[in-house]
């Protein structure tokens, strides 16, 4: 990401995160061809400009 802007591997991880906010910066670097570095410091970038604002767990419990 450079100063606020997203190219388009940033939009692949926003992707990736937002189907599974679990994955590794290793996955995520697999997937869209990034060192496991370089994709943890781009969601680390996205994170201090508040493109990511955190991330949930999506739960649905089971009928007792």
């Amino acid at each position: 990401m450079v100063e606020g802007k997203l190219d388009n591997k940033d939009i692949q991880i926003l992707k990736l995160l937002s189907k599974d906010a679990r994955l590794s910066y290793s996955d995520i670097g697999n997937s869209i061809g990034l060192t496991r570095t370089a994709a943890k410091n781009r969601v680390t970038a996205m994170e201090k400009a508040g493109i990511i604002k955190g991330y949930h767990a999506d739960i649905t419990l089971p009928d007792s």
